[in-house]
């Protein structure tokens, strides 16, 4: 009954602190596949590095993270994913003088562990190395809590 219980949670719904959608994101995440104690879920989030423009502005980094993760568990799991992280950040335009948004990709994988509780309380950390705008790589260690339902 417990096994059941676990595995039939399908929907997620998580603040991650660091991680590949910034300094913060709200994320959703859905099971699309699961076998025994494996499965393949994916997930879109919303995130940010910074609130403020060049200016001091009001005009926040738009941080989009999307992946696709693999679990090894029930109550305990161990995690794998792979990603693209849509940002849209804003720079100064010399031509209009003005501030102009930027579009830019990067990849992000993750390993981790994910624990959840019998009344869906979700608790995780994992290691989430970014390959950012696809030249350098930044090392994260994204924290998640959250509800699983």
């Amino acid at each position: 009954m417990f096994v059941q219980a676990q595995t039939g949670r399908k929907n997620a719904v998580y603040l991650e602190v660091l991680g590949s959608g910034g300094w913060f994101s709200l994320n959703y995440e859905r099971k699309i596949w699961a076998y025994k104690k494996l499965s393949l879920q994916l997930r879109g989030g919303a995130g940010t590095y910074r609130l403020k423009d060049y200016k001091g502005q009001w005009n926040p980094d738009l941080v989009l993270p999307f992946s696709a993760i693999a679990r090894y568990g029930h109550r305990h799991q161990a995690e794998l994913g792979l990603g693209q992280t849509l940002s849209s950040l804003p720079q100064y335009d010399a031509q209009q003088q003005a501030p102009k948004r930027s579009l830019s990709l990067s990849t992000h994988a993750m390993a981790g562990y994910r624990y959840i509780a019998s009344s869906g309380l979700l608790l995780g950390i994992s290691y989430t190395p970014i390959l950012e705008f696809q030249r350098s790589i930044r090392h994260w260690l994204g924290v998640s809590i959250g509800y699983a339902f």
